[in-house]
């Protein structure tokens, strides 16, 4: 057994682990539910060190205020000797407790069973990647939702092995989604325990080739391009063409599903010069604009030249930046950029920023002005994922949109974006004080519970705030976002 082999091991463990090395008598590696807990191991090893954590099995600790048990599995073999220690909470575990501490934020798409192999509950990035409603899903189980003949001899047993709170890690199998479509998934479980009991299994699921994303993919770029008279189309950053609209279809003499299946590219080396391809790719890797003619296939190998115009698009649900060529003749080199970058910088459900323009935007504005002062505002719409249990995800996206207005009508002139789901950014004008934040919080706050009170009855619709400074919180856009998000959740704790 070697290191990579323990940090599988503990990473498969959903309560806080670690491995320690007594060799080096240090912290070789932590799982992410103790760096959710502790971000700096030099508290554990201070605790070591004192003899305050000492080992023995089944040996009681306080961490942060909260009592935890050590079970202890010691390693020796010539190449690494140490101990994995898992530390699990002294108050009764429930499936409802593990769901509300360790589950809802997990970022794979997840479920929890329960011994029955009943599903007990979904986490918003499965109901996403598979199209499930929750109150759906959790009328299921574990055996409605695996392809049972898709399975091979050796998984004949699966099912009753995960009821039975068997491991296991990234084993390939086939779920269905929700219209009943079989989708091939990397597979990882991990049993929940209370105290030693087995109460119910953590499985969560990655590397889906799903045709819902795919789907979902091509009517995003569709309704982009809808309206364009031009022949326009989206490349990965691979070169690879994912979608066209009807005028490059037409040109070409291609198909869709010619261009996607065959996995066609564009800027071939054979008709494109060293120099522009090296040009094109800096341009992609720093996310910028592009504009100059490049040769693009058409149907029976032949070639046609075309003035080309590249923006880059961020693409959330699949976390990628995209790519979209607007192409025309040499006699229509005329565009309207402004009408194109607003399709490509806003976010496709509110009509506000998308998060890739803004962080893009900040960078650029604190590299420009870096003796100013500088504000962001991280915004989390609270408990949203319950009005999408019980009123569906498209009640919840008319939720949002009216929120959007809010936020047009009251940070008129700040630059306001979409982060994800339910989370949205400000970034205020350079001559925004911090006392004027507050009072423009304020203000979101006080019309955003007013916009509550014309809902459902059921629905208390309320946000949690969090906002950095520059250069005081962090030099860079991402250390200002993840100060405000820190921020936020210290204030949705209150």
């Amino acid at each position: 057994m070697n290191l990579e082999h323990i940090k599988q091991l503990i990473d498969q463990d959903i309560y806080p682990s670690f491995f320690f090395n007594e060799t080096n008598q240090d912290i070789e590696y932590m799982n992410v539910a103790l760096l959710q807990l502790l971000i700096d191991p030099s508290y554990l090893l201070l605790k070591i060190k004192t003899h305050e954590l000492n080992f023995k099995q089944g040996m009681q600790i306080d961490i942060l205020g909260e009592r935890y048990t050590c079970h202890r599995f010691k390693i020796s073999t010539p190449v690494i000797k140490g101990m994995i220690i898992s530390l699990r909470t002294m108050f009764p575990m429930t499936l409802e407790i593990f769901r509300d501490a360790y589950f809802l934020n997990a970022a794979e798409p997840s479920i929890i069973v329960d011994q029955k192999g009943m599903i007990f509950d979904s986490n918003l990035a499965f109901e996403e990647s598979f199209g499930y409603i929750n109150r759906v899903i959790k009328s299921l189980s574990i055996k409605d939702l695996i392809d049972k003949s898709k399975l091979s001899l050796e998984q004949s047993n699966i099912i009753q092995q995960i009821v039975e709170g068997f491991n296991f890690k990234n084993e390939l199998i086939h779920i269905f989604d929700y219209r009943k479509v079989s989708i091939p998934t990397r597979m990882s479980t991990s049993k929940i325990y209370n105290h030693e009991t087995h109460i119910g299994s953590l499985i969560s699921f990655k590397d889906i080739r799903d045709k819902i994303n795919l789907e979902i993919q091509k009517l995003m770029f569709e309704k982009l391009l809808l309206h364009m008279t031009d022949g326009a189309i989206v490349v990965n950053k691979d070169y690879q063409i994912v979608y066209a609209n009807d005028a490059y279809l037409t040109t070409t003499g291609f198909t869709l599903d010619n261009l996607v299946d065959q996995k066609i590219k564009i800027f071939n080396p054979v008709k494109h010069s060293k120099n522009l391809i090296n040009t094109v790719e800096t341009h992609m890797q720093q996310k910028e604009e592009w504009h100059g003619e490049a040769w693009y296939p058409m149907i029976q190998d032949t070639y046609v030249m075309l003035w080309t115009s590249m923006y880059p698009i961020y693409y959330e649900k699949m976390d990628e930046v995209y790519y979209i060529l607007v192409l025309k003749n040499h006699q229509q080199q005329e565009l309207d950029p402004i009408k194109l970058s607003e399709l490509v910088h806003k976010d496709n459900l509110t009509s506000l920023y998308n998060r890739y323009y803004f962080v893009s935007k900040v960078e650029k504005s604190l590299t420009q002005y870096p003796k100013h002062k500088q504000f962001l505002a991280f915004i989390d719409m609270d408990s949203f994922k319950q009005i999408n249990d019980t009123h569906g995800h498209s009640y919840g996206d008319n939720i949002l949109k009216q929120a959007a207005l809010l936020f047009k009508q009251i940070f008129k002139g700040h630059m306001v974006a979409r982060y994800g789901g339910d989370e949205f950014v400000v970034q205020f004008t350079l001559d925004t004080k911090k006392k004027d934040i507050k009072n423009y919080l304020k203000i979101f706050m006080d019309e955003l519970d007013l916009f509550s009170k014309t809902l459902d009855k059921s629905i208390e619709l309320s946000a949690s705030i969090g906002f950095s400074e520059y250069p005081k919180d962090g030099r860079h856009v991402s250390d200002l976002i993840e100060k405000a998000d820190e921020r936020m959740y210290q204030y949705k704790k209150r």
